[in-house]
């Protein structure tokens, strides 16, 4: 009888023991700060960090227009008809938007 109870005792320690290891498992895997939330926070870094690298690029784009606007004249000069001045004594045409030039047939 006390070889029985014996075997009992120790198997119910060894499922407690399995239980409890799932346990931590599953914990470690899904719970708060575990592995899952630590694979989503490294993409979303990895994602920042790509944002990041894009807006330097367009910053150091940025500066070196604004460098050229200060420096080359031709750059200024480009600017400026894109935003429509034109030097004095030019003559500008303008076509109404909508309109293309009618093809001879």
């Amino acid at each position: 009888m006390r070889r029985r109870r014996m075997s009992y005792v120790k198997e119910s320690w060894f499922i407690l023991c399995i239980a409890g290891s799932l346990a931590i498992a599953a914990f470690t895997l899904w719970g708060p700060r575990g592995f899952v939330d630590m694979q989503k926070a490294q993409r979303e870094l990895e994602s920042r960090r790509a944002r990041v690298e894009a807006l330097r690029g367009t910053n150091q784009a940025r500066v070196a227009r604004i460098h050229a606007l200060k420096t080359d004249k031709a750059a200024l000069e480009a600017a400026a008809r894109e935003l429509g001045y034109v030097r004095e004594g030019e003559i500008i045409q303008q076509l109404p938007e909508g309109t293309s030039p009618k093809k001879p047939k």
